[in-house]
């Protein structure tokens, strides 16, 4: 797992946003209108796994796991994978080639994980229940492995090798499982009790252990399991659930981890005071696994490794200076100007510094790349440059800039309360006549798909139309063909307080997508 993966799991757990629904006004019209992105269908003729018959085998297809994460750039097989985050409020994957031609892989909810191999991507998706689906190089997309019967998956761990699926079933008190990366065991399922099914679903650890994480490591799967109050312990077992045995009986919290030069260690953090006054840092260190089985103090590394390939190491440059003072305490000095670099792994020099500090950056493929700011360096140096695709994703948030605006002027003894629900939605109101079409409205309101508002305008005679969508192209052709649209019938509105509930229709009609201009 690389250092952004630590970092950005740190400050998921600093944030948390919600939002209320408003209150609904009694009924006089309701309209329902619902749009639905449709699910990658499974292959029509999948082909059953064949499994390995050695344990030399299976160490070898371990070797080729790579862990499904939600912050990570990838390369495999000619392609590039980064996610950035749409205007609708979801995550989309984008792939570009090695000739840095790009397609937007796939959208989806907040919390999508994946990985890559041999060019076709995995993708967990989590927030819509999706369960894995593969992307192949051309396009096609199946769906392998769906999620836990039971339905608790939103902690799922996936590493994906190129025959298998290794999985944390019911992450903080679970067990690791391994499925077929196969669509003919798509219904796969955890064998209860007693139960033997290791074509479908082995079992690598007992319901028992209450596994925290796990990760490859030379031919073993090493895992944390809970101990209750006694604290955390590390374990091993081959990738046929033999040889399980205890590595080290007494391990602080923190996430199993390999670093770039193929060494394990628990990645871990302290809270650190800094010289800038009212700001804190969280020091990222590393617990190294020893050849006794111990674990070694916590490294807080003054300059930190952002990752290395077979020819270079590459670091941030010194984004912060960490210094343990007589207290115990610790205090972190901040480098503004600090640039970023690498170092040669055959002579040990430094041999080019970049122009800026790369503590957001991974090395990948050929290029290093900041997925948060869309970013990308070539590693032979250059300036930083707009990562392919990232334009299109960015046009849309700009789009998009105007929807969260919940009201465009209006007074009056009319009220008409509105609900963004579960898309984006556009809301004419326009007086009853021969021309009923956007740029001739009374009002419009644009909510996102959190909001709500109210529209207030003088009694009269009046039409609504109503567009909702994903992804708003332009006032003339609203969400284009993939929207949905409804118009009402005329209607004199005295006043009062309105309210649209989306149930049953009443007193709307559908309407085309080009009927909006």
């Amino acid at each position: 797992m690389s250092k952004t993966s630590i970092r950005l799991i740190l400050l998921a757990l600093l944030f948390l946003c919600a939002c209320a629904p408003s209150t609904a006004a009694p009924q006089t019209d309701t309209a329902s209108i619902t749009a639905a992105a449709a699910a990658p269908e499974p292959s029509a003729t999948p082909v059953a796994a064949e499994a390995p018959e050695t344990l030399e085998e299976l160490q070898a297809d371990l070797a080729t796991a790579s862990l499904m994460l939600s912050n990570a750039s990838q390369y495999s097989g000619g392609y590039y994978c980064y996610l950035m985050r749409g205007a609708n409020v979801e995550s989309v994957l984008i792939r570009f080639s090695d000739s840095l031609e790009s397609e937007v892989v796939y959208r989806g909810g907040l919390n999508i994980h994946y990985t890559v191999q041999n060019g076709a991507v995995y993708i967990l998706d989590t927030y819509n229940n999706k369960g894995v689906t593969r992307i192949l190089p051309d396009g096609e997309a199946e769906c392998i492995s769906m999620l836990e019967p039971e339905g608790s998956n939103l902690n799922s761990w996936y590493y994906v090798s190129e025959r298998y699926l290794y999985l944390l079933h019911a992450q903080y008190g679970g067990r690791i499982l391994r499925i077929p990366n196969d669509p003919a065991f798509i219904d796969w399922y955890p064998p209860k009790d007693g139960e033997v099914d290791t074509t479908r679903c082995l079992c690598l650890t007992d319901a028992d252990e209450k596994v925290c994480d796990f990760v490859p490591y030379e031919g073993y799967l090493y895992y944390s399991r809970s101990e209750g109050e006694s604290g955390i312990s590390l374990w091993r077992v081959l990738p046929d659930g033999t040889g399980k045995e205890l590595v080290c009986g007494d391990v602080s919290g923190g996430t199993l981890c390999v670093d770039d030069d193929g060494r394990l260690y628990y990645a871990t953090s302290e809270y650190m005071k800094t010289d800038i006054e009212h700001q804190s840092y969280y020091a990222p260190g590393r617990k190294y696994l020893q050849a006794d089985g111990t674990l070694s103090a916590a490294d807080f590394t003054v300059v930190y490794p952002i990752g290395a390939d077979a020819d270079y190491l590459y670091y941030d440059g010194g984004l912060m200076q960490v210094k343990a003072q007589s207290d115990g305490q610790f205090i972190a000095t901040k480098h503004e100007n600090a640039k970023g670099y690498r170092v040669s792994r055959a002579t040990g020099e430094k041999d080019l510094t970049y122009g800026v500090n790369l503590y957001w950056y991974q090395p990948v493929g050929d290029y290093l790349i900041n997925q948060d700011d869309a970013l990308m360096i070539p590693k032979a140096g250059g300036e930083p440059a707009a990562l392919p695709g990232s334009e299109q994703i960015q046009n849309e948030i700009e789009l998009y800039a105007r929807v969260p605006s919940v009201l465009i002027g209006g007074e009056g003894p009319v009220e008409l309360e509105l609900s963004g629900s579960s898309a984006y939605a556009v809301y004419y109101l326009l007086y009853n006549s021969d021309d009923v079409t956007p740029g001739h409205e009374v009002r419009a309101v644009y909510l996102n798909h959190t909001n709500s508002g109210s529209m207030y305008f003088p009694e009269g005679n009046y039409v609504l139309k109503i567009a909702r969508g994903d992804y708003w192209i332009s006032d003339e052709v609203g969400f284009g063909e993939s929207g949905s649209y409804s118009k009402s019938i005329p209607k004199e509105m005295t006043a009062g307080v309105y309210f649209i509930e989306e149930s049953t229709s009443s007193g709307f009609d559908s309407d085309s997508w080009g009927g909006l201009g």
